[in-house]
């Protein structure tokens, strides 16, 4: 409104204003909030938006993201780049970050896993050894539905760091070699663990 009532007497013809909304989930119910990016994308204006939500996340689409990270000297931005994924990888990874909430993107690294036996093992595991691992950044992301490959390049596209555990049977070994796939100059060691045993149950 407040834009409609200044474009009149001082906008300049083709102008797109900036709009800068910092958090825009304060104080919204979720319900609210899953409507919020639709309002914010209907704006006439180039749009900037700061979020810690993962739930207003889950909302605006992946290639629109811009992920920031800080380092000791400096602050990096990541976005998925054009031709990282294909149409339908886009699909499934957009699907994945939709159901499985948003707040997976602000994980500092992803662990990769297969499926439900390997999310809770590994959290209790670590909770042994005193770790939590949400508060050191680190979220366990299931691969089962959505594939290794998708995620992985939104990974390395985004700037999160990512370690695949897969099992050691034949789906396993396909997995790991989808992931190595993707490490370019990077230690296969340091992002891919294939067990063993034929599954983590046995």
């Amino acid at each position: 409104s407040l834009l409609e009532a200044r474009s009149a007497s001082s906008a300049l013809a083709g102008s797109s204003p900036i709009i800068a909304i910092e958090e825009p989930e304060v104080h919204l119910h979720p319900m609210l909030l899953s409507s919020t990016w639709d309002v914010i994308q209907g704006l006439r204006a180039q749009t900037l938006v700061t979020t810690n939500s993962g739930e207003f996340l889950s909302q605006v689409p992946i290639q629109d993201l811009r992920r920031l990270v800080r380092r000791s000297d400096r602050i990096e931005a990541f976005r998925l780049r054009e031709g990282t994924l294909s149409p339908d990888a886009i699909r499934r990874v957009t699907y994945h970050v939709r159901a499985k909430r948003g707040v997976t993107l602000f994980a500092r690294c992803w662990l990769l896993v297969e499926g439900e036996t390997e999310f809770w093992l590994l959290q209790e595991l670590a909770r042994v050894l005193g770790y939590d691992l949400g508060a050191e950044g680190v979220r366990c992301v299931e691969f089962a539905q959505c594939g290794v490959a998708p995620l992985v390049g939104l990974a390395n596209d985004l700037g999160i760091e990512w370690h695949l555990i897969s099992d050691g049977d034949d789906a396993g070994v396909a997995f790991a070699a989808d992931a190595s796939a993707q490490l370019s100059k990077r230690r296969r060691r340091d992002h891919v663990t294939r067990l063993e045993r034929r599954n983590i149950e046995m």
